[in-house]
């Protein structure tokens, strides 16, 4: 991507972290761009487009693009390739929104003024989880098909525990101002844990 572009996009993420869409003006936008009218004009006609493009890159574009360099050959290498995965993810992310000066609820507020404001963002978040979600399910019932586990739980059950205890533990470190390397490190252990329970024993 064009650097100018990127700049634009990063910048105009922090200002609607800080205030919702409503509040924040395209000259407020081209101000702390430090760009021309006529050099930022030329990227984004309308504060509708640009709030568009932030969200699907930020919310959608960098999330999901990580998820295809994961080692799917067992569910042990998977759980272990997504959290690092994701962990570099939302670093990324992570250092913008401290940049910003927020805290996760600000993201999260976003994500929600989003889904009221563009028609298709809804849809596009749904469609996304639903992919991660599959990918899950997917590695789980090969690890089951291969031995790997031996479980009465489902595919799908097993899915929404990596999948829910990673969103909820997130959240709560927020919360509790864990660091993100602590409740990786916390995570892991816990998944470990659980991966002994499920796994076929010998």
């Amino acid at each position: 991507m064009n650097e100018t572009k990127l700049h634009i996009l990063t910048t105009s993420f922090k200002l609607f972290l800080c205030k919702n869409f409503k509040e924040v003006t395209m000259q407020e936008i081209v101000t702390n761009t430090g760009l021309s009218k006529g050099a930022f004009y030329h990227y984004f006609k309308s504060k509708e487009q640009l709030f568009s493009e932030v969200i699907e890159m930020f919310f959608l574009t960098i999330p999901l693009s990580q998820q295809k360099k994961i080692d799917s050959s067992s569910l042990f290498s998977f759980y272990h390739d997504y959290l690092e995965n994701a962990s570099q993810t939302y670093a990324q992310l992570g250092e913008i929104v401290k940049e910003a000066n927020v805290n996760i609820i600000s993201v999260f507020s976003l994500s929600l003024d989003a889904m009221k404001r563009l028609p298709n963002y809804k849809e596009k978040y749904i469609m996304g989880n639903k992919f991660v979600l599959g990918m899950w399910i997917n590695v789980i019932k090969s690890a089951r098909e291969n031995g790997e586990i031996s479980t009465s739980m489902t595919d799908v059950q097993i899915a929404y525990f990596f999948k829910f205890t990673m969103e909820g533990m997130g959240m709560k470190s927020e919360q509790d101002g864990i660091s993100s390397a602590q409740n990786d490190k916390e995570l892991i252990e816990l998944w470990d844990n659980f991966y002994e329970q499920i796994k076929t024993k010998i």
